[in-house]
């Protein structure tokens, strides 16, 4: 009985229905006090923390799991170029759903107030908070437990577009659900081709970082459609597409199975 549950979707979906409730109920208000350390803990104690505990309830393997193989160099080195060719499509996004939504220009100017730092130690609380700490708890639990858990079940493709709706609905923002969708999407595309996390946790990071990065250096008047809901220029999208295309072609594939846990088994005996 075991085994049966352990090789299902359903304790990957009931771990996830319970990690977007707990984070919705417990999750601190932006004007509380201490709210970047309070959500910091939150999320080390919810993500990883739920992944011990299916591991421990459905004994999976968490290190085939989770995908904890060292990358290659290369892989690194690709995956730090798809993060940067990712973010001017992700701005294009953010603005096509604001235009569409109706979402007015006050509201970036309210996410760059949030995200700008008075002090050096405030602002890295904020890249821990905001960037190390969400690239670390989600690429373990989405691209590394959600990801191989639904593989291990459905067929990859299947289990690609399940685990990137579950990540853009994990955020509860209508404007952002379909960029951090896009970026799931991707981001997982890059973890089963390296058969590692860690090139997804560099391309979390790196997009997270340069939220924060704009918000505090005069880049945001340089570009300006990262502090404004504008479109980006059009020779900057097709630039980016074509070498977030070349990046990803140029992760090292490691593996032939799409779903390797289905095949080598997911259980302890």
């Amino acid at each position: 009985m075991m085994n049966f549950l352990s090789n299902s979707v359903f304790p990957s979906l009931l771990t996830y229905g319970l990690v977007l409730f707990l984070s919705s109920w417990l999750a601190p208000d932006s004007h509380s006090p201490h709210v970047l350390l309070r959500a910091t803990i939150l999320q080390w104690l919810l993500l990883p923390g739920s992944i011990i505990f299916a591991g421990w309830i459905f004994r999976y393997d968490l290190i085939k799991t989770l995908k904890l193989s060292k990358p290659s160099l290369s892989n690194v080195a690709w995956s730090f170029l798809a993060a940067l060719c990712l973010l001017p499509l992700l701005d294009e996004f953010t603005y096509l759903v604001c235009s569409f939504v109706g979402i007015p220009s006050s509201f970036q100017d309210q996410v760059l107030r949030f995200l700008r730092a008075e002090t050096v130690f405030q602002l890295l609380l904020l890249w821990m908070a905001l960037a190390l700490t969400p690239a670390i708890c989600e690429e373990l639990f989405f691209r590394g437990f959600l990801l191989s858990r639904l593989t291990a079940s459905l067929s990859f493709g299947i289990s690609l577009a399940l685990s990137s709706i579950l990540f853009g609905i994990f955020h509860r923002s209508e404007i952002y659900f379909l960029p951090t969708t896009l970026a799931g999407f991707l981001l997982a595309i890059v973890a089963w081709k390296a058969q590692s996390v860690f090139p997804a946790m560099l391309i979390h990071c790196v997009v997270n970082s340069w939220g924060i990065l704009v918000a505090n250096s005069s880049i945001r008047t340089l570009l300006p459609w990262t502090a404004n809901p504008e479109p980006v220029p059009l020779w900057l999208l097709l630039t980016a597409l074509a070498g977030l295309s070349f990046s990803i072609w140029g992760v090292e594939k490691r593996g032939n199975c799409p779903r390797p846990l289905a095949k080598e088994g997911t259980a302890r005996e």
